[in-house]
């Protein structure tokens, strides 16, 4: 499941000095991020801001327009991280994908060419003890550990995310 951890705090309170910012984490918690905005509306306080992120600062900050934020939340509420990343390889062509280091998956590259399939291992990078490979730029076979795989996947969200956020694609 989706969970961005972000830090809401209003303008007026930042300048006077005054600490009432709030932690929600998204997309649990967006009923109760919108009953915070209209509170601090009812008591007259300046544009609301994201002050603080838990590790996606790179993506969302202070410009990031907290009511676009609500809505990409609402679409991927419900979302686990497996349904995120088919919307993206769905969105970038498959470009990226990551497959299990088995027959099956590699039955799929090699194509009756041995030579060629025994290329492009040997101008990948190959290691016997990972689970799963991609495709570099010039289609060698590239293994990848489980830890690296999450972490790529990761990256993968985090873009799509981004570029969600940012207007480039909609969901």
């Amino acid at each position: 499941m989706l969970n961005i951890k972000i830090c809401v705090w209003d303008w007026r309170s930042y300048n006077e000095g005054v600490g009432n910012w709030k932690w929600f984490n998204l997309p649990e918690e967006i009923t109760e991020l919108e009953d915070h905005l209209v509170d601090l509306s009812s008591k007259g306080l300046e544009e609301p801001f994201i002050c603080d992120t838990d590790g996606w600062s790179d993506v969302i900050n202070e410009y990031t327009d907290i009511n676009n934020l609500l809505e990409v939340m609402a679409d991927l509420d419900g979302l686990n991280k497996y349904d995120i990343l088919e919307m993206y390889h769905e969105q970038y062509n498959q470009e990226d994908a990551i497959y299990p280091f088995d027959n099956e998956s590699l039955s799929m590259l090699y194509g009756g060419d041995l030579e060629d399939f025994a290329n492009r291992i040997h101008f990948g990078d190959y290691n016997a003890f990972d689970s799963y490979f991609y495709l570099n730029g010039y289609d060698n076979i590239v293994t990848i550990s489980e830890q690296e795989k999450e972490a790529m996947e990761d990256g993968y969200i985090r873009d799509y995310i981004e570029e969600i956020l940012r207007g480039h694609i909609t969901i």
